[in-house]
């Protein structure tokens, strides 16, 4: 049997240079997960080289135990209360100019992890040096969030304290309307 190789185009050229063990060493030191290795990106190594991480907040354990993703599910552990302010001091040592933070599914938090997540984009907020504003070479916010169950009310929460989050909401959930 012949195996065909991917076209040049398609093949990731492994470079570990010192921006990605900078980066890694960084996620360490604040005790930070990222979708990159949590989920075994293959890109993870690219994107080190160029300080591009995505962030999981809530944990590294998933409640559910669906086949979208390769993060671990089980028994979660409780919330990091300093996650907020060491990925608002990572981003800052890195000297990132746009984070993306995702979560784990946390079923076991009333409002899915809302809190959390307006923590943590509030910290980054703070400790930046810069207004975000998409509009502008500032610092933006990417936020992958879960469906929080369907709460409204946790939706809302993060949208009164983060308005950037707009766009992001209404493509992940149909029918989201503020008033």
């Amino acid at each position: 049997m012949q195996y065909l190789r991917k076209p040049e185009w398609l093949q990731i050229k492994i470079n570990n240079n010192s921006d990605s063990f900078e980066v890694r060493d960084i996620l360490k030191k604040y005790n930070l997960n990222t979708v990159c290795e949590e989920a075994n990106c293959p890109n993870r190594i690219e994107c080190f080289n160029k300080k591009i991480a995505t962030f999981i907040i809530l944990g590294k354990v998933c409640t559910r135990n669906c086949t979208f993703c390769n993060v671990k599910k089980g028994t979660v552990k409780n919330i990091n209360p300093l996650e907020p302010d060491n990925i608002a001091a990572a981003v800052k040592e890195l000297g990132i100019k746009h984070i993306v933070i995702t979560s784990v599914t946390r079923d076991d938090i009333p409002d899915g992890g809302a809190g959390h997540f307006a923590k943590v984009i509030n910290a980054v907020k703070k400790n930046s040096d810069a207004v975000t504003d998409v509009l502008t070479d500032a610092l933006t916010i990417e936020v992958l969030i879960p469906d929080f169950l369907g709460s409204e009310s946790s939706l809302k929460r993060l949208w009164i304290r983060n308005r950037m989050l707009l766009i992001i909401m209404w493509r992940l959930v149909p029918g989201f309307i503020l008033l």
